[in-house]
């Protein structure tokens, strides 16, 4: 959840034209048509920052102003948009909401603040992972619509999520793991919550109502897991998805949000478990979040979505969400409003911004947020079992909180975008010896 990375995604948008293309990919193209193609990624690439500052400047919203002026946005419009500064924005304010809910006593208000954190995460995956996902579908040429879809960008698209999600989690799931033996952790216990965090099944284990591996520190990864299978389903499907036609898709689509709402609504946390399943963590009643967040890109938008007072709508829905926690209704749907309310946030933000997502402080913790969302629980509930006072617990949570952002700091600077820019760099090394090899065949 994300989450950067999931949940997550800092360039997805600038990404979305600065696709990598295979060899097989540039046959059906001249070469004048190649040589352009290279021209314009090695000026997308050459125009981001090889050691990039914490703030980007934020890029000029005259075209933003231009596009949001015709009567429905589609997905081209969207992407013309290019990198918008407010998404790092929602990034920060999910994840701070979402730690709060980690090292406060479980009660209504902060499980409705915890709830939409990981929404918002979930929503703008979904939205930014489908706008990667169609670019890729349009620049596989030669496949037409009546043909079965390509599938020839897959492992280029597995490959950059790897790179973006794997590093960091395999080096903090291991450091707190040898904490854990440290600490005289059984061993087979360790390696049963290492393996989840790892393999991204943690939502399932939770889903099955398991309480002697309940306490893993790293229980958090559960939304990083539903993440990772969204991507796993979704890349197969949205191909597919996206040849039908509209109305085929938008009921297609459409039922598959209601059905996820409906096991959501049906088996809300105060519930329990539905044929001894816990629902609350499971993939069929999570996947509406990032299927709206994807509509968004596949259907056309009306333009009123994307006036600077939608995003204020967002605010005040979140606002309400949490003033209604102790409200019978809340437990069923606070998922939804969370969910709802970073919708028009997203769309909202999009042209001119917002100033409470702009603040430069919290983009900053936006930039970070995945390696903070990351860390944050796995060090909270290590420390708490070496010190397990309860009267401590409180303030172990808060410190742990603290030393979080410092190790998130860490790993971002240091791990995450250093690897990134070395990936990126052998990326744009292979698209020139492709580009070469197509024009000079021998």
């Amino acid at each position: 959840m994300k989450m950067r990375g999931s949940l997550e995604e800092e360039e997805e948008e600038g990404e979305e034209k600065n696709l990598l293309y295979s060899h097989e990919d540039r046959t059906s193209c001249s070469s004048q048509e190649v040589i352009f193609l290279d021209q314009v990624a090695e000026l997308r690439e050459s125009s981001t920052p090889s050691s990039p500052s914490p703030f980007h400047p934020p890029p000029s919203s005259s075209d933003r102003i231009r596009i949001s002026s015709k009567p429905w946005l589609d997905n081209q419009d969207l992407a013309s948009m290019g990198y918008i500064d407010s998404f790092e924005g929602i990034r920060g304010w999910a994840v701070l909401m979402t730690n709060v809910c980690h090292f406060l006593p479980y009660n209504p208000f902060n499980h409705n603040l915890g709830a939409a954190g990981v929404s918002a995460f979930f929503v703008l995956s979904g939205f930014l992972i489908t706008g990667v996902l169609i670019g890729l579908q349009k620049d596989n040429r030669g496949s037409s619509p009546s043909t079965f879809p390509s599938y020839r960008f897959l492992l280029g698209f597995y490959s950059d999520r790897a790179v973006r999600l794997l590093p960091p989690l395999y080096i903090c799931v291991g450091l707190i793991s040898a904490y854990e033996w440290y600490d005289g952790v059984d061993s087979k216990r360790i390696l049963n919550y290492a393996s989840r965090a790892i393999f991204n099944y943690e939502n399932m284990n939770l889903a099955i109502l398991r309480p002697m591996y309940r306490n893993s520190p790293f229980k958090n990864t559960w939304s990083l897991a539903m993440e990772e299978q969204f991507y796993l389903v979704w890349s197969i499907v949205l191909p597919m998805l996206i040849r039908l036609k509209p109305r085929s898709r938008l009921l297609l689509v459409s039922f598959s949000m209601l059905l996820s709402l409906y096991v959501r609504i049906q088996t809300h946390v105060d519930k329990g478990s539905l044929w001894n399943i816990h629902w609350h963590h499971a993939f069929l009643s999570n996947v509406f979040k990032m299927l709206l967040g994807s509509s968004l890109r596949l259907f056309p938008l009306p333009r009123f979505l994307f006036r600077p007072w939608a995003c204020y709508l967002g605010f005040l829905i979140l606002f309400l969400n949490l003033l209604t926690a102790t409200w019978p209704f809340s437990p069923r749907w606070s998922d939804s409003f969370g969910a709802a309310s970073s919708v028009f946030l997203i769309t909202g933000s999009m042209v001119k911004g917002n100033p409470i997502l702009d603040l430069e402080s919290i983009r900053f913790v936006g930039r970070i947020s995945y390696a903070l969302y990351l860390w944050q629980l796995p060090l909270m509930v290590a420390f708490t079992r070496s010190f397990p006072s309860t009267e401590q617990n409180f303030k172990l949570g808060f410190t742990t909180t603290f030393f979080a952002f410092f190790v998130a700091m860490i790993s971002t600077f240091w791990v995450e975008e250093p690897l990134r820019a070395r990936y990126k760099a052998w990326r744009k090394r292979r698209r020139s010896r492709n580009s070469a090899s197509n024009s000079n065949p021998v």
